[in-house]
């Protein structure tokens, strides 16, 4: 399971554990309420790997930067 803040359709942390998530809510919280409070679309989602990949697809040439 993954867990992503979308803010205006950019990522803006993931995580693949609770814990972790809410480690980043705490650390982007002014980023979060600035964002509300100037009407920007926020989404906090918890999608699966396929649905992540289809959100977020790698191109090939990032593939092969990492190798």
């Amino acid at each position: 399971m993954n867990y992503v803040c979308i803010i205006d359709g950019v990522l803006e942390f993931a995580s693949t554990t609770p814990k972790d998530f809410a480690h980043y809510l705490m650390m982007y919280e002014d980023e979060i309420f600035e964002a509300e409070e100037r009407g920007a679309f926020i989404q906090m989602l918890s999608i699966t790997d396929k649905e992540y990949d289809a959100m977020f697809p790698v191109e090939d040439d990032e593939l092969e930067d990492e190798e």
